[in-house]
């Protein structure tokens, strides 16, 4: 937490094995830039692409078609299961076209996070920006599997620690994860069971449904507690003793910028930006 360059290195190397840790950079971005501390997070970010590129030159110098195979695939590939898009298969749209759009509103999710981050009145938490970013990215991206849900956990826990959300979600995550796997079956077997079992799409259907409801559930209470910290249950744990200020900001994750002061605020749309000394 209070060592940026191995935060870094740390998250180069997750990135190096599945994309989403690229994302915690995007947190880490806006709040540098809410603190004034850009060079913390370009120090962070060149360590971490010292590390992924560490684990990829290899590969890349001797095999690069293999390599570049899982970018390749994943944006050309077609929707799958669990995906919102499924709801759309029937414009015909190919899989780069899907790639397009749901890209683009991840894009745009992002710089809506950005904002958020920028604008609210006391700082957001670091877990707060990560949660919001992997969940726009997993709930509008073309391909989902269910065990992308322990992506979250550990970042809905950081966020927001209400156990009675948490297993809420858990309970429909769960009824999600029968749903894809007796679709599966159902596609893969004959017979009256593949063919006549018309209370397995349902349950299937239902499950997507009840994920992403979920999903969004908690980004709405997450939301809500960075427009209103006061209801942040971290920050209602705040330790004892604390300066007023710095219990008002208080965020365990947030390292080197625990303590700086905001410098740079967005304020509502309109009005330009402000800095704050």
């Amino acid at each position: 937490r209070n060592h940026p360059v191995l935060a870094g290195v740390v998250l180069g190397l997750g990135a190096a094995m599945k994309l989403y840790p690229l994302f915690f950079f995007g947190a880490i971005l806006v709040l540098c830039w809410r603190t004034g501390r850009l060079r913390v997070f370009f120090a962070s970010l060149a360590a971490g692409v010292t590390a992924w590129l560490a684990v990829n030159v290899p590969f890349m110098l001797t095999a690069f078609d293999q390599w570049s195979r899982f970018y390749t695939f994943s944006g050309d590939r077609e929707v799958s299961f669990s995906s919102m898009w499924l709801a759309f298969t029937w414009t015909g749209w190919s899989g780069e076209t899907f790639s397009l759009i749901s890209n683009g509103l991840f894009a745009l999710c992002c710089l809506g996070v950005a904002w958020l981050g920028l604008s609210a009145r006391t700082r957001p938490r670091m877990a707060q920006l990560c949660l919001l970013i992997v969940a726009a990215f997993l709930l509008l991206g073309k391909v989902y599997s269910p065990q992308f849900v322990m992506w979250l956990i550990p970042l809905v826990v950081l966020a927001r620690p209400d156990w009675r959300q948490f297993w809420i979600w858990q309970a429909a995550e769960a009824y999600h994860w029968g749903g894809v796997w007796m679709e599966s079956a159902r596609i893969t077997s004959e017979g009256a069971f593949g063919g006549g079992a018309w209370w397995i799409p349902l349950w299937y259907g239902s499950g997507i449904v009840l994920h992403m409801a979920a999903v969004i559930w908690i980004c709405v209470s997450v939301i809500r507690d960075i427009r209103r910290p006061e209801g942040d249950l971290v920050r209602q744990s705040a330790p004892a003793g604390l300066p007023p200020e710095q219990a008002r900001t208080y965020d365990p994750s947030a390292g080197v910028l625990a303590v700086e002061p905001d410098r740079f605020l967005l304020p509502p749309a309109g009005r330009g930006p402000v800095r704050v000394v």
